[in-house]
């Protein structure tokens, strides 16, 4: 949940308008259900669990999102290798860039 805070005060700072910081799966999987988002910044492992499943749900609801985590490129599941990454620890600027990214590409 540390990291998540982090990452909320670099989006803050860049002028997002509202992050929602969550911390375990089940946590991610309620906020693809209940919140609107215009992207998510998603780690491979949330609290000892598969990402992924959250990246399966952002994806079936045409949410753009990027990785962020520390196991590297490598750890992404091949369903998911053209969702841009970005390992940690990384600089605000990295992280808002891949976001800009992702943002500029919706349709």
């Amino acid at each position: 949940m540390l990291i998540a805070m982090l990452i909320e005060g670099m989006l803050a700072a860049a002028g997002c308008a509202a992050v929602i910081p969550v911390a375990d799966l089940e946590a991610a999987i309620i906020a693809t259900d209940r919140e609107q988002f215009d992207v998510a910044v998603l780690d491979l492992n949330l609290n000892g669990q598969d990402g992924s499943l959250v990246a399966r749900a952002l994806r079936s609801l045409g949410i753009p999102f990027i990785f962020a985590s520390g196991y590297g490129p490598g750890g992404v599941p091949a369903e998911f290798l053209d969702v841009p990454f970005v390992s940690k620890p990384f600089k605000a600027s990295r992280l808002i860039e891949a976001i800009g990214r992702v943002l500029a590409a919706r349709p």
